[in-house]
């Protein structure tokens, strides 16, 4: 008998397998990123179809096998796309998803990665463009801070911490320094030489 794990995960990828099947990657609280195998999810009876698509944020039940990890169920709660408008808040959305599969390893617990992401995609629904790409700024700003690929000197500590507070105060306290974060991350990511 295998033993079921219960984990909060975002689908970050999917692609079929077969005629039926699906292989998705998941970004989970507790493993990191994982593959996933799906069977019979590609039907239109399936009941885990609408739940396992990408962007998808929900309580996975797995079962690590022989051959991998295998999922048998979701609790769905939410889609960062579908409840995301415009074409520039869903292109934070990608560059967001992006800059997880670049930085998180497979099978490396990052929960403190997570929470930050997962905060900051649920405020994108409720964002305009400008403050969409300063929410942007800010995840990268404190992905990259707890990976250790930036320092805080010469920004208020609320703004690159790795603290998963991106309330609208916040973000228009971090408006004036939107051009230097950038200019900080950009270089970094250089530096880290997975840009």
């Amino acid at each position: 008998m295998y033993h079921t794990y219960t984990t909060d995960a975002v689908v970050l990828q999917s692609e079929s397998l077969g005629d039926a099947h699906r292989k998705l990657l998941l970004f989970t609280r507790e493993f990191g990123l994982i593959y996933v195998r799906v069977q019979s999810v590609r039907g239109h009876l399936s009941k885990l179809r609408p739940l396992t698509q990408v962007f998808s944020r929900g309580v996975f039940t797995l079962v690590r096998g022989k051959y991998g990890w295998r999922l048998i169920n979701v609790i769905g709660d939410e889609n960062y796309f579908y409840e995301t408008k415009g074409d520039e808040t869903r292109l934070v959305l990608a560059r967001a998803q992006i800059l997880i599969r670049k930085f998180v390893g497979i099978d490396e617990a990052q929960q403190e990665i997570f929470d930050i992401f997962v905060k900051a995609m649920g405020m994108l629904p409720q964002s305009h463009n400008t403050e969409a790409h300063i929410i942007e700024s800010l995840m990268t700003c404190r992905v990259l801070k707890l990976l250790g690929f930036l320092t805080d000197e010469g920004f208020p500590e609320e703004i690159i911490s790795p603290y998963t507070d991106f309330s609208n105060e916040l973000i228009l306290r971090t408006a004036p320094y939107k051009k230097r974060i950038n200019s900080r991350i950009n270089s970094a990511l250089r530096e880290s030489g997975l840009n």
